[in-house]
Order: C-alpha cells, then sequence, then structure tokens
C-alpha cells in the first residue's frame, strides 16, 4: 500500500535529513500503495513545543505534488478530527474496487471509538515532533496540520521542504512524523472494522526488542515467528525459532498441518475478536505483533497496539487483541 508523498512512494531529496522520509505525487491516496493515553475529548500532552493541550481538534491537507493518475480524481486530501465528538471527517481520491485506473473522490464520516481516539491521543503524542531539518526535497506533496482551538488556529508543516530556497524565511512551523499521522486517518477512513474474511492469514510476531539486528541472521530469543493459514486448503504453516526443551539451544522450527473445522474456527473467532485502536497500555515486555489479512486482490495490515508508544512513524494501524490471536496459532503448532 502506498499513500502518495509518504514513505514508500518514489522520491526525491536535494540533501540528505536524517529524519526525512521520501515521497512522490499529487493529493490523492492509492488503496494500493501504503506514551500513555489522555481522554477521549481531548488532546494528549504537548510533546516537543507541539501545541496540542486545549485543542478541540484538527485538521491535515495535503495537496499539490507530482501530478499522478490519481490528480484528476482530487487535487486535494484532507482529514478533520473533532475531539468532542469524535467524528473523524475525510475527501480522498480513491481506486475503485477491482480497477487499476479507475478513481473516485472517496467522501464520509464516522464516529471513531474509545480505542481509536486512544490511538490518535498516542500517535498525536509519541509520534509528532518538531523538526529542525535543513533538507530541500522535490515533487512530494505539501502536508500540513492545523491544531484547533477556541480561539484560534496552529499550523504545522511537513518538513520536506523545510530546507529550500524562500521558505526558509517563511516562518512556517515544520514537524517529523505526519506521514505516519496521515497513514493512520487513511486507514481509520478505510476500515470501521477489521475485516473478517480471508484467502490467506499471515502473522508475524517479534517476541522482544532486540539490542541489535542479531535475530536477523540467527536464532534466538529475539527471533520472529510468522504464522501463515489458507483458508481454502486449512493449511497451517509455521517458522519459528525456539528451544525445544527447557535451557536447550534455541533451534530453527518449521512445519504445517491440516487444520480441522474447528481449528480453523478457533482462528476466525480470535480474528474478528480484534478491535481497531489502542488499550492505552504501555510496555516493552509485550511481544510486537502484525497481522496481513489477505482476500483477493486486497491486503489489509494491522499492528499491535504496543506500536502507538513508539516513534515508530510508519506502524500499520494498530489493533487490540492480536496478543490472544498469535496464542491461538502458537497452540496449533504440532
Amino acid at each position: 500500500m502506498c499513500l502518495s508523498g509518504l514513505a514508500g512512494c518514489a522520491g526525491n531529496r536535494m540533501s540528505v535529513d536524517p529524519n526525512g522520509v521520501g515521497g512522490t505525487g499529487g493529493a490523492g491516496v492509492n488503496p494500493r500503495g501504503t506514551g500513555g493515553s489522555a481522554p477521549t475529548t481531548s488532546a494528549p500532552a504537548a510533546r516537543a513545543g507541539i501545541e496540542l493541550v486545549g485543542s478541540t481538534g484538527f485538521r491535515v491537507n495535503v495537496s499539490g505534488g507530482m501530478p499522478t493518475p490519481m490528480s484528476a480524481c482530487s487535487s486535494s486530501t484532507s482529514f478533520a478530527l473533532d475531539f468532542a465528538s469524535k467524528l473523524l471527517s475525510w475527501s480522498y481520491c480513491d481506486e475503485v474496487a477491482g480497477s487499476t485506473n479507475s478513481y473516485f473522490v472517496n467522501q464520509g464520516s464516522r464516529t471513531l471509538s474509545d480505542a481509536e481516539m486512544k490511538e490518535v491521543s498516542m500517535v498525536l503524542a509519541n509520534q509528532l515532533s518538531l523538526s529542525n531539518s535543513k533538507s530541500c526535497g522535490e515533487d512530494k506533496a505539501n502536508e500540513v496540520l492545523t491544531m484547533v482551538f477556541p480561539d484560534h488556529t496552529t499550523n504545522y508543516w511537513d518538513d520536506f521542504y523545510a530546507g529550500c530556497q524562500g521558505v526558509q524565511s517563511s516562518g512556517n512551523i515544520y514537524i517529523y512524523g505526519l506521514d505516519g499521522l496521515i497513514y493512520y486517518l487513511w486507514s481509520a477512513a478505510r476500515y470501521a472494522t477489521v475485516p473478517t474474511e480471508f484467502d490467506t492469514l499471515d502473522v508475524s510476531v517479534q517476541p522482544m526488542p532486540s539490542p541489535d539486528l542479531s535475530w536477523m541472521a540467527t536464532c534466538d530469543s529475539y527471533s520472529e515467528s510468522e504464522y501463515k493459514v489458507v483458508a481454502s486448503t486449512r493449511e497451517l504453516s509455521w517458522s519459528l525459532c525456539r528451544a525445544t526443551t527447557p535451557g536447550a539451544a534455541f533451534a530453527s522450527v518449521a512445519g504445517s498441518r491440516i487444520l480441522t473445522d474447528a481449528e480453523l474456527a478457533s482462528v476466525s473467532a480470535g480474528l474478528a475478536a480484534l478491535v481497531l485502536g489502542a488499550s492505552g497500555e504501555c510496555t516493552t515486555a509485550r511481544p510486537d505483533i502484525s497481522v496481513s489479512i489477505y482476500l483477493g486482490t486486497d491486503e489489509a495490515l494491522f499492528s499491535s497496539d504496543v506500536g502507538a508508544c513508539t516513534t515508530n512513524r510508519m506502524s500499520p494501524p494498530y489493533v487490540v487483541g492480536l496478543d490472544s490471536l498469535s496464542a491461538i496459532l502458537a497452540g496449533l503448532v504440532h
């Protein structure tokens, strides 16, 4: 999946920005492309100088950039969230289901749940920070976050163009992490619930944060576990790294088996129990889990809500309950 103008789309920078992400394009959105909590009716505490306390909501606008096939559909993307009503509204260019070159303006609104509002609070508090970037990019859309207050508004600009000639003296306030917020808002507009039907289900479990990248080349307690379920054949396959007996050395374990109807139903029940949003719990003791749900040509990617506590600016939308789903899958390995 790729939101035009965000990481994962092609883009160019004229100089190196250690905080930066690349991107290209118009303001459309391609659905095939990519702390602690605050009360659900108010903004989280301010972080790194960003004015959040006392705000009643925010708006995000994305415009300009390199023309894309979606440009004829819509020249801008916009999202707005009112904290009191929890109402999220949106307008962006979307692709007609089953097509490759047909687009329409997707406009709508929905009320977010308390768990989703906690996620918004955590994303704002943990994943946005003021930027001192001096880079100058090109072709990416302009992204602006407007925090709304009873008596004023404050604009924060994405730092992609912060160092460009004529911009440095503009007085704009630049931030890093806006791409991640936009990605979340697009996901919230697209998914009101976690999809419960699937052709293939992939679950990845990273037990604990690794102190280095050794887990990529070795088999130890930091190594990732992967599970895949194919609905049509009821096949469960796995790739694990674990000690077969207490105190034994870790070893790679891979295999597969056919699930019974009852076992497949238990997996489906675990998927159906997932809830969009975040619990508000912040601890590094929980595993980092992601799930990819494939149905036809569509892929929906979600991540455990432990990620909402981090400064990872491009995580998939968060869900509560992935710990239980992964436990169900682990229990079916034998």
